[in-house]
């Protein structure tokens, strides 16, 4: 296994069966001692791993862990990391069976982690910000495939990235922006499945020092404000501040005003909805439930990937539809004035893409 940090902690309960060394490649020793389970000589890269519940084995040269247990147990965290701006955490999976696997970042080391990409039963993949778990992504992965999972560091939040299977190149899976924990903490936590790891990382990325440099639009907006994004598979946010009987309307895919997605805002209503509007005429594709305070700022936020359309309004997903209308169009557009409407690519260029291509290798 390849990692950047010094060794890898193992959480598990109950008799003493066999141990396995988790081998760090790098020059650094490890401290000497036990530390929760785990004991190293302090003179090389090795840790020795008590696997005390026949969880762990080695398949085809890669660290298998299955389990059958409660989030918590037969689980991998690395030491703890001081939390910056840039900072990336990534790993290497192989889903081999049964899976319930979240690869990640997280703020502690015990339960579930807070941030990454969940491997979740039926092909289905989630992204994670701050505990909570989102709506599917638009592909589905395979077993017995290799995906790397990269969590960066923004000012506030994270980014989060996926690479592998129908994923040919580095995909923006989600944009989060709360959870600056630290220290923080590289890990996988496995609930019920078996997978395998071979490659861990950490590095600071230079090109993501800054919190907004990922994205291709940021503005302040004013009322009837006219964006674009460059793809039609997007990431888009705005800050909208609610007022009594006002519903406001963050248009995507647009063409014109007469044909486009609409994120519908209803105050009065209580609501957020997502419209097909097509030659002018409304076909509502989903609606949820959302309280819209007088005078306070929300973060509405839209996921676009292929057909499928996500929404969450701070760190509450509530929109989780599919439409092919429009599918490439790239046309945003605000109805009322608000901040930071920012927009992200599914795919990044540049600087940094080259930087995860560096930091984590295909």
């Amino acid at each position: 296994m390849d990692h950047a940090v010094d060794y890898h902690h193992l959480y598990e309960g109950g008799p003493f069966v066999p141990t396995y060394v988790l081998l760090d490649e790098f020059s650094t020793p490890v401290s000497a001692g036990s530390v929760n389970g785990t004991t190293a000589d302090g003179t090389g890269q090795v840790r020795t791993v008590t696997d005390s519940a026949n969880y762990m084995s080695v398949t085809e040269a890669n660290g298998l862990i299955t389990s059958t247990v409660v989030a918590g147990s037969a689980h991998i965290w690395h030491a703890g990391l001081t939390t910056k701006t840039g900072l990336a955490i990534g790993w290497r999976v192989r889903i081999l069976a049964n899976p319930q696997v979240t690869v990640g970042a997280d703020s502690n080391q015990s339960t579930g982690l807070r941030n990454g990409i969940y491997f979740y039963v039926s092909n289905i993949l989630r992204v994670m910000f701050d505990g909570v778990f989102g709506s599917a992504l638009s592909k589905v992965y395979s077993y017995d495939t290799d995906y790397d999972v990269v969590v960066v560091q923004r000012p506030a939040g994270k980014l989060v990235y996926i690479r592998g299977g129908a994923f040919t190149t580095w995909t923006l899976a989600g944009v989060g922006y709360v959870d600056n924990h630290t220290p923080v903490y590289s890990g996988i936590t496995n609930i019920g499945g078996a997978f395998s790891a071979s490659v861990a990382r950490a590095a600071v990325l230079p090109a993501y020092k800054s919190d907004w440099v990922t994205a291709t639009h940021v503005a302040t907006t004013t009322d009837g404000q006219i964006a674009a994004a460059e793809s039609g598979n997007a990431i888009i946010e705005h800050t909208i501040t609610a007022a009594t009987g006002v519903t406001q309307e963050l248009m995507v895919r647009r063409v014109d005003d007469d044909n486009c997605i609409i994120i519908r805002m209803d105050q009065a209503g209580s609501t957020i909805k997502v419209i097909k509007k097509e030659a002018g005429v409304e076909t509502e594709l989903n609606s949820a439930a959302q309280t819209w305070t007088n005078a306070t700022a929300y973060r509405v936020h839209v996921s676009l990937y292929g057909s499928n359309i996500i929404t969450r309004v701070e760190l509450s997903f509530k929109n989780d539809t599919t439409s092919t209308y429009n599918q490439t169009e790239t046309g945003v557009k605000v109805s009322h004035a608000g901040a930071n409407l920012g927009i992200w690519q599914s795919n990044p260029t540049d600087e940094p893409l080259s930087q995860l291509d560096a930091f984590f290798p295909a």
